[in-house]
């Protein structure tokens, strides 16, 4: 029997170690798509098998066949607060309804959690993105159809989740589309896009430590979602990343920086806070007035956290001490017209 040195068991375990650090195409290719996934598959009675991702997923994308319910590959390994991007054409589909999600999940009918892009059609034909979120036997969802891409299906696009102690964020390409607070809130009050929508977990707060997760739900009849594997990457992330947001008028995508005023006041589009240690404002136009710090509370009302006077041309710095899970501002100037020169809030 040949002896096992050290060196030897050294070097195999940095090997398994970094087999499973994050998943991506040249690793896939080297080692094979089931080293790092590994898959299932239902029927309409909800019998479940199981089955090589690589006999279900290849460079022609992910394939529900005639006769099963849904098909689904999974990573085997669950990555801490993930960064997960996958970059692909969304598919056609061939009934309805039908559905795929793409994202993160650890066990959802048992209620760990999910996040995750779900587009699919309804039973009267009509198209639809959404992001689910929270607690897998129970998750919110926001409507992202307003943001989906014209060209989804013709076109390869970015979608992007990156999970944090806190929230959780959506991004297709380039673009902030939705923000899911961790946090239990029975009331689960919703604020659509644009910019960006925001919820809350609401009912059952998810996991953090989630595997990757693509999936059809086919319906019995045979689907195909063309994600390829060279589309998909993910790997670890980090608890707290700092995060400038740049304030965008209400319910609109028009920035405050350079927005001005002929009469009454402007409101930001909320902004997250939720458990951060650092948050500051920077605020500054070029006329006198006064800036309303409002923060959501429990109930989903806005209440004044506090106010404070804007000296024209003097960057305002205000750094809130108290906890909530948003934060927006308002401005009245004291004259008109008058211009937004600043308007950010940095979390740390």
């Amino acid at each position: 029997m040949p002896s096992i040195t050290r060196t030897d068991l050294r070097e195999e375990l940095e090997e398994v170690l970094d087999l499973h650090s994050a998943t991506y195409h040249e690793l896939m290719l080297e080692k094979g798509v089931d080293a790092y996934w590994f898959g299932k598959y239902w029927t309409p009675k909800y019998d479940f098998y199981a089955i090589k991702a690589s006999e279900v997923w290849t460079e022609e994308g992910l394939v529900n066949r005639e006769g099963w319910q849904g098909v689904l590959v999974r990573t085997r390994k669950a990555y801490l607060y993930p960064v997960l991007t996958v970059k692909t054409k969304l598919p056609t589909w061939t009934g309805k309804p039908q559905s795929c999600f793409f994202g993160l999940e650890v066990g959802g009918d048992t209620g760990a959690g999910i996040a995750a892009f779900e587009f699919g059609v309804r039973e009267d034909g009509s198209e639809y993105l959404q992001a689910d979120c929270g607690g897998g036997w129970q998750p919110v969802v926001s409507d992202l159809t307003w943001i989906l891409p014209a060209d989804a299906k013709a076109k390869l696009h970015k979608y992007t989740i990156v999970v944090t102690e806190t929230w959780v964020e959506f991004y297709i390409d380039v673009e902030l589309v939705a923000i899911a607070l961790n946090a239990w809130n029975n009331m689960n009050p919703k604020i659509s896009g644009p910019p960006y929508s925001i919820f809350f977990t609401a009912y059952s707060p998810m996991a953090q430590r989630l595997p990757a997760l693509l999936e059809i739900i086919g319906g019995g009849l045979e689907a195909k979602f063309p994600i390829t594997c060279g589309g998909v990457s993910v790997t670890d992330g980090t608890p707290r990343p700092p995060r400038t947001f740049i304030m965008r008028k209400e319910g609109t995508y028009t920035w405050l920086p350079g927005y001005s005023l002929s009469s009454g006041s402007v409101t930001s589009h909320p902004v997250p806070i939720l458990g951060r240690e650092g948050k500051t404002i920077y605020f500054m136009a070029d006329k006198d007035g006064t800036l309303s710090i409002e923060v959501m509370t429990a109930n989903g009302n806005w209440r004044e956290y506090d106010s404070a006077s804007i000296t024209a041309g003097k960057l305002l710095s205000y750094t809130m001490a108290g906890e909530a899970p948003l934060v927006r501002v308002t401005f009245t100037p004291s004259s008109y017209p008058a211009t937004i020169l600043e308007a950010e809030v940095v979390v740390r």
